[in-house]
């Protein structure tokens, strides 16, 4: 882990404390960015223009003028942020925070409990945050301010016919698509593919582009339909294709995995649980003889959601905000909705209810 410590930025001393980035320095501002994203490119420091996420703080001197950090419209990465004794301490590891504050946030465990994850910025640590989808920050003159710079917004409507927006959706999906295989600097493909639209539309894309690279993986009982499926996709595009068995033996195997403690606590990072479904796949992944640096995996997830398919039709039209809000408990809270803490519904309703006056405003 790298450690950056700053004399007075205004009213506090600065730590930004990295794991996984890599930094650009010029003579009047330091760059942050992932160091494993696929795109290997040099990051020009006084470039106005730098594809998030990021992290980037103007200097003079020795001293920090200002910062900015943004996470990015998915928040590809986590960024965390602390004021603690008048020292502000960004990080992309939670464990950073461990030490400096073991005071547990009421409202967070219990949203911890009820859905499995925390909402909004906050973590399971009181007084330690984490930069949620689209936000940015600024820290400059003493002032730390949070703003939402993108917000998902479905109000557009399109007058095309269907044809003419299958054609746009084509050509924008092509060109997201050459710009990954462009990236991707001939490493090979690892990509899980279930009987889901999702992954069957990553491999249909690459091979659209001319990508032969790419191993195809499925997991779980041999004699499922979504494995079946899978199979066959990968045999009609001419990928390789290997399935993995979850039987008894190799979820043992992978729960005594020495990796799976650090991978546990770093992907839930004091706002999630982390999802175990592919666990073996990634036991098995580390035991086979991949390069693993000539590899990038490329999952595709949850585009049902972002379409809006999560989103149940009663709602489509004059629902109030507690229809909305008792949607979202019935869901998502693991332990129905009858034994709910007061706390839990009003934190949730003024959630919505704020979303709710921003998207008219902005309309």
């Amino acid at each position: 882990m790298k450690v950056m410590k700053f004399n007075q930025c205004n009213s506090a001393n600065v730590v930004i404390s990295t794991k996984r980035w890599i930094s650009y320095t010029s003579p009047t501002a330091i760059i942050w960015q992932p160091r494993y994203s696929i795109r290997k490119k040099k990051i020009d420091c006084e470039s106005s223009s730098i594809d998030p996420p990021y992290i980037k703080v103007t200097k003079s001197e020795g001293r920090i003028l200002s910062i900015e950090i943004r996470s990015g419209i998915v928040r590809e990465v986590p960024i965390y942020y602390c004021i603690h004794d008048d020292m502000l301490t960004i990080s992309d590891s939670s464990k950073t925070f461990s030490h400096l504050n073991t005071i547990l946030d009421d409202l967070s465990v219990k949203e911890f409990l009820v859905y499995g994850y925390v909402t909004t910025n906050r973590t399971l640590l009181k007084d330690v945050f984490c930069l949620t989808a689209g936000q940015r920050l600024v820290f400059e003159n003493s002032t730390l301010s949070i703003e939402n710079e993108y917000v998902y917004n479905t109000a557009t409507e399109f007058d095309e016919d269907i044809p003419t927006l299958h054609e746009e959706l084509l050509s924008v999906s092509e060109s997201i698509f050459d710009q990954l295989i462009k990236d991707l600097e001939g490493r090979t493909v690892i990509l899980p593919l279930s009987a889901g639209y999702d992954s069957r539309f990553i491999a249909a894309m690459l091979k659209l582009g001319g990508y032969e690279k790419v191993k195809c993986f499925s997991w779980g009982e041999e004699k499922h339909p979504d494995v079946g499926i899978s199979r066959e996709i990968a045999a009609i595009l001419g990928y390789d294709w290997t399935h993995i068995d979850y039987n008894q033996s190799s979820w043992k195997e992978t729960i005594m995995s020495d990796w799976l403690p650090e991978l546990l606590c770093e992907s839930s990072g004091y706002v999630s649980t982390s999802g175990i479904a592919s666990l073996p796949f990634l036991n098995y992944l580390m035991r086979t003889k991949l390069d693993h640096a000539d590899c990038v995996v490329l999952p595709g997830h949850t585009g049902d959601f972002i379409s809006g398919g999560h989103i149940p039709l009663d709602l489509e039209k004059n629902s109030s905000i507690e229809d909305v809000v008792q949607s979202i408990l019935s869901r998502h809270s693991l332990i129905g909705t009858d034994f709910l803490d007061a706390t839990i519904v009003e934190e949730l309703t003024n959630q919505i209810s704020d979303f709710s006056l921003s998207l008219s405003l902005s309309l």
